[in-house]
C-alpha cells in the first residue's frame, strides 16, 4: 500500500465518544459513540479546495470540541459537550484575492483564546509572516506579527504552553539553509520575545516537530535534515535553565535515504520516533532519553494498509499520552501504527 500525505483530527471525549475530522473535497467528520460504533457522518465545509493545512481541532476540559478552518475566512467552530453538531462562533474576514492563510492553530485556555497562523501571497512563495491572536479575559483580540519567515518549503510551526505561556517553535531560512527558531509571548506587555536561533547547522531542514517533557524538564526536538543530497531523521535535546534552552543532545537516528514526518511519542520513559521512508512508516525508540537509538524497525501493517498522520487530541485518563500529539493511523480503521 502506501503513505497518504494528509493529515487528519481524531478528538476523544471523556465520554469515550470519538470525533474523527478530515478532507475530502471539502471538511468532513464521522461521530462515533462510546462502543467505537459510527453514527454519524457529516460535513464541516462545504469547499472542494480545502486541504489538510487549512483545519485544526482540539477539545477543552469540559468535552467541549472546538476548531479553527481558514478557507476564504478564518472561522472558529465549536461542538457542545453533550452535542454532534457544530455550530460557527466567529469569523475573521481578510483579502483571500491577495493573501492566503495555512496551518492554523487554535488553543483555550479558561476563558481566553489563542490562534495562531501563517500568511502569504501566493505571488510572493518565499515569504509568510506569523500571526498570533489572543483574545483576553475581557474578549478583547490583540494581534501580533510574530515573525517574518523566509522558506524553500513552508513548514508547519509548533506551539507549547509552560504555565499557560506560549511558546513558538518554527523554522526560518538563514542565508540559503532552514535554522530552528523559538519566541515567548509576555501577557504584561502582551508582545513576543526576540526570535532566538537553536541550532547553526547550515543544512535544509523540514518537518519539524517537538514534544515537551515536562517531568524531565527536556523539548525533544526532531526533523529531517539533509545529509549527502538525501534526508535523515534528526534529533535534539534542549533543557530548560533560566527561561533558556541549552542543547543537550543532537544525533541523527538513521542513514541518508528519503525520510520524512518524523513524530514523537514518550510512553514509560521510552522515547519513540517514528517517520515515513519510501512510503513505509519506521520506528526508533530511546531508554536514556535520546542518548542511545534502537534500529529502526519497519511497521508491516504500513507494507499493506494505506496510512497517514493524525493529530490526537483525548480526554480519557487512560489516554493519558495521546492528550496531545501527531500519529500515524491506517486509514481502513484508524488503528495507530509504529510502537
Amino acid at each position: 500500500m502506501t503513505f497518504i500525505n494528509s493529515t487528519t483530527n481524531l478528538i476523544r471525549r471523556s465520554t469515550k465518544d470519538i470525533f474523527y475530522i478530515f478532507n475530502n473535497q471539502g471538511l468532513y467528520y464521522n461521530y462515533y459513540d462510546k462502543d467505537n460504533n459510527l453514527s454519524k457522518e457529516n460535513i464541516l465545509i462545504s469547499n472542494n479546495t480545502l486541504d489538510y493545512t487549512q483545519f485544526y481541532f482540539s477539545i477543552d476540559k469540559s468535552d467541549k470540541i472546538y476548531g479553527i478552518v481558514t478557507d476564504n475566512s478564518i472561522k472558529i467552530v465549536e461542538c457542545e459537550k453533550d452535542s454532534d453538531i457544530f455550530l460557527l462562533k466567529e469569523t475573521f474576514s481578510f483579502d483571500y484575492e491577495k493573501f492566503a492563510v495555512c496551518f492554523p492553530y487554535i488553543k483555550y485556555i479558561n476563558n481566553t483564546t489563542h490562534m495562531f497562523y501563517y500568511v502569504y501571497s501566493p505571488q510572493f512563495t518565499n515569504s509568510a509572516v506569523i500571526f498570533h491572536q489572543y483574545r483576553n479575559e475581557s474578549k478583547k483580540w490583540i494581534e501580533n506579527q510574530v515573525d517574518m519567515v523566509n522558506f524553500n518549503i513552508l513548514d508547519k510551526f509548533h506551539i507549547v504552553f509552560n504555565n499557560d505561556i506560549p511558546t513558538l517553535f518554527y523554522l526560518n531560512l538563514v542565508g540559503e539553509y532552514e535554522e530552528l527558531f523559538c519566541s515567548t509571548f509576555n501577557y504584561e506587555n502582551l508582545s513576543w520575545s526576540e526570535p532566538k536561533q537553536l541550532t547553526d547547522t547550515k543544512t535544509t531542514k523540514l518537518y519539524l516537530n517537538i514534544l515537551k517533557d515536562t517531568d524531565n524538564n527536556l523539548y525533544h526536538v526532531v526533523f529531517s535534515e539533509n545529509t549527502q543530497n538525501q534526508y535523515s531523521i534528526k534529533y535534539m535535546n534542549y533543557n530548560i535553565k533560566n527561561d533558556t534552552l541549552i542543547q543537550n543532545i543532537s544525533c541523527f537516528l538513521n542513514e541518508p535515504s528519503l525520510c520524512s514526518f518524523p513524530c514523537i511519542i514518550l510512553e514509560n520513559s521510552i522515547l519513540y520516533i517514528m517517520w515515513v521512508c519510501f512510503e513505509k512508516l519506521y520506528t526508533s525508540f530511546s531508554k536514556d532519553f535520546g542518548k542511545t537509538w534502537s534500529t529502526p524497525i519497519c511497521d508491516e501493517t504500513s507494507i499493506n494498509e494505506y496510512f497517514l498522520r493524525t493529530h490526537v487530541h483525548s480526554n480519557v485518563n487512560d489516554d493519558l499520552i495521546y492528550k496531545d500529539m501527531d500519529l500515524f493511523t491506517t486509514m481502513k480503521n484508524l488503528s495507530i501504527l509504529g510502537f
